[in-house]
């Protein structure tokens, strides 16, 4: 009989939700919460997501990808205003009816997932019923790998002798990479920002853009100093294959510096701006 070996460990949404940190375990409660509190809405928990409807009508879904909250709604893009930061997902034959995603990582985002519900409900013409307020903590503590093993929230993968084992961790690396950027957003918004100094938005990957803030341009330049993708390069502050730069507000702007790059959050530009 052939040889098999645990090769990696296939985790459930319980088992995602568990990890997430103490913050993001509130948020997941009170807009979990916040949409059962709306007529004849419940829910059902598969191994990959939350799946919330009314009769045959999905309206949201909850998923956890790496430490972010992802929110798929029940709506078009058209229903949609522009200072929300979504994306279609319609390709995806699973979001089909869940089209517009919105991924959740701190007070900004999950401000704007509960106006969304809001809209959804709105949309679907669901009325507010009454405040449910359900404790998750006992679903969602965190646990060891041998305690979710038990409880059949965590699965085995097996392979062969030879095949390459992944190490078990709360976090796949690829999804922390895929997210990485809304680190930064949370703390400024980043579908208020604009182009500048003649320099247009480019379609250009996730893995050749990057951020800079502006106290570590102060740190780095003196004063008058041209920055651009070839002097950050040339100073070590991004690697040589960015192609995309956004300035981020952290900080203050010290002295007068020539900034000439891609894309300028709203803090950031209000900063360069009003520096004199």
């Amino acid at each position: 009989m052939e040889e098999k070996i645990i090769v990696r460990y296939d985790k459930s949404h319980l088992a995602k939700l568990s990890f997430l940190d103490d913050k993001l375990k509130m948020y997941y409660e009170r807009l979990k919460n916040y949409i059962l509190s709306f007529a004849k809405v419940k829910c059902m928990t598969s191994w990959e997501y939350d799946r919330l409807y009314q009769g045959r009508t999905n309206l949201v879904k909850l998923q956890v990808r790496g430490k972010t909250l992802r929110v798929y709604l029940a709506l078009d893009l058209t229903d949609v205003d522009s200072k929300y930061n979504v994306i279609d997902v319609s390709d995806i034959k699973k979001y089909q009816d869940t089209k517009v995603l919105l991924k959740l990582k701190g007070p900004r985002s999950f401000k704007h997932a509960m106006e969304l519900v809001d809209v959804v409900m709105a949309k679907h013409n669901i009325l507010f019923k009454e405040e449910v307020e359900e404790s998750y903590h006992n679903e969602i503590k965190r646990r060891s790998l041998e305690e979710l093993l038990a409880l059949e929230l965590v699965k085995p993968v097996y392979g062969k002798p030879g095949d390459k084992v992944v190490e078990f961790k709360e976090y796949d690396d690829a999804e922390l990479e895929e997210d990485a950027e809304l680190e930064e957003d949370e703390v400024l918004d980043s579908k208020l920002s604009y182009d500048v100094v003649g320099y247009k938005k480019e379609n250009v990957s996730r893995l050749l853009r990057t951020y800079i803030n502006l106290d570590t341009l102060c740190e780095n330049f003196n004063a008058n100093e041209v920055i651009n993708l070839d002097s950050l390069k040339q100073k070590g502050l991004i690697k040589n294959d960015i192609l995309y730069v956004k300035v981020l507000g952290r900080g203050m702007l010290t002295k007068p510096l020539h900034i000439e790059l891609n894309e300028y959050s709203k803090e950031a530009l209000l900063k360069i701006n009003n520096y004199k």
